[in-house]
Formats: C-alpha cells, sequence, structure tokens
C-alpha cells in the first residue's frame, strides 16, 4: 500500500514536469508542485524501509537495525532532514521566484 502512495506521488511529480514543459506561462506552480510531490514520495520510501527495518548501506557496510540501533535511527534522522530540508528550500527559492 505504501509504495503505491509513493509511486502515485513519483508519477504525479513527472506529470508536473511534463505540465511544466508544456504549459511555460504556469511554470512557477507546475515546478513547485514537481518538486514537492518527489520529495514527498522519497520521504514516504524513507518512512516504509524504516518501518521495514531494511539494512541501510553507508561506507563502514550495511547497518542492520538489530545490530546497531542508535546508528540506524542517526541514519534515519539524517536522511529524514535532508529530505527536510531539500522541501523547504525548494519551497522558498521557488515562491522567491519571480
Amino acid at each position: 500500500m505504501k509504495s503505491s502512495i509513493a509511486a502515485l506521488f513519483f508519477g504525479l511529480g513527472i506529470l508536473c514536469f511534463i505540465c511544466w514543459l508544456l504549459f511555460p506561462e504556469h511554470s512557477k506552480y507546475f515546478d513547485l508542485c514537481g518538486w514537492m510531490l518527489l520529495v514527498f514520495a522519497y520521504l514516504a520510501v524513507l518512512r516504509q524501509n524504516y518501518k521495514m527495518k531494511a539494512p541501510v548501506p553507508t561506507r563502514g557496510g550495511w547497518v542492520e537495525y538489530a545490530k546497531k540501533p542508535g546508528v540506524y535511527r542517526a541514519i534515519y534522522l539524517l536522511l529524514f532532514i535532508i529530505g527536510v530540508w531539500v522541501l523547504l528550500t525548494l519551497l522558498v527559492f521557488t515562491i522567491l521566484r519571480k
């Protein structure tokens, strides 16, 4: 179920980018919606993987929840913060763009 929501967000994001190319007079809104939907898809997949306790690849090897729960949570917290930061940055730059 969750993967279908992420796929829906991703597909709608791509559709917004196609509309952005076809209708340049409304490009600000299609650009913003497309990026927001792609970030929402990223956050949905991140949430699904965290609930499943999926192993995370790092430079030091795979981190599993059962072996290093603190490091595992810290990695997912960092990935979530990056996703939210990208979303806020896109909002600010798109809204301030003329």
